[in-house]
């Protein structure tokens, strides 16, 4: 999507309705793992979260990979379909019920 540049900011209601029309956001995690750790996060990361984060999350699509510019730092993109639905499940109430008894190698 092209966002066209603007001589001035969008007041805040402005840049919120704007949002709540786009197609797509992302919300995006960014996790820094211990280097020793790295191998592990991988497996439980492809294997075990990441299918149960589209879904949990209803998302299109999601990526991930390593940072080019922080070492042991791994960043994931989520696909939802608007700003909204970034919120609701980034607000802390919507984590309350997430099952915390598989962590990351960290």
């Amino acid at each position: 999507m092209v966002i066209p540049v603007r001589a001035r900011p969008l007041k805040q209601d402005a840049a919120t309705e704007l949002c709540r029309h786009s197609t797509t956001a992302y919300l995006i995690v960014r996790a820094g793992v211990d280097p020793a750790a790295r191998g592990a996060f991988d497996v439980w990361y492809e294997t075990g979260h990441l299918p149960d984060a589209v879904a949990a999350l209803g998302s299109a699509d999601a990526l991930s990979d390593w940072s080019n510019v922080e070492e042991n730092v791994h960043i994931s993109f989520y696909m939802l379909p608007n700003l909204p639905a970034v919120r609701s499940v980034a607000a802390p109430d919507s984590l309350k019920g997430e099952d915390r008894s598989v962590q990351p190698p960290l």
